[in-house]
């Protein structure tokens, strides 16, 4: 069985393009636009490892808290019942921001995939965000550097 991801980068990059498709009237408003987002990351040694991580915030999570947030915003119906639960656990993990789960290297190319789509910055959290910030310093931005990503 083939691990999804979460959510897949067809979706990110649909989101992000919808975000992103005020960036060509820049001009006729005369303002400088950027698009930021906050997301989550997860980066382990291994992607099994990330997604796991992924797993246990999620099983955790305040699923009590999600289910206010969707009647909040007025988000219900037997029909999308999964696509439901994808965003209460977007929610419980990002806050409803992408997560961007894996490798080094493949939380680099997910970012690159944003850049693609027009995302000028990031917000990220982290678990543990001591251990993790340190970690995405000493191995994602190198790999960010590799494929161009960062100077």
């Amino acid at each position: 069985m083939t691990q999804r991801t979460y959510p897949s980068p067809a979706h990110n990059r649909e989101l992000s393009r919808h975000g992103c498709s005020h960036l060509g009237k820049q001009d006729q408003y005369e303002r400088d636009v950027d698009v930021w987002t906050y997301a989550l990351v997860i980066c382990r040694e291994t992607e099994k490892e990330a997604r796991a991580a992924q797993k246990e915030i999620i099983d955790n999570g305040d699923w009590p808290g999600a289910q206010i947030i969707m009647d909040t915003l007025g988000i219900e119906s037997q029909s999308f019942a999964t696509q439901i639960r994808e965003m209460q656990e977007r929610f419980i993990a990002s806050w409803g921001g992408p997560n961007i789960v894996g490798t080094p290297e493949q939380v680099a190319e997910q970012l690159a995939e944003y850049q693609e789509a027009g995302m000028t910055g990031a917000i990220f959290g982290f678990l543990d965000y001591a251990k993790e910030v340190k970690q995405f310093g000493e191995e994602v931005i190198p790999a960010m550097k590799k494929i161009g990503l960062r100077h």
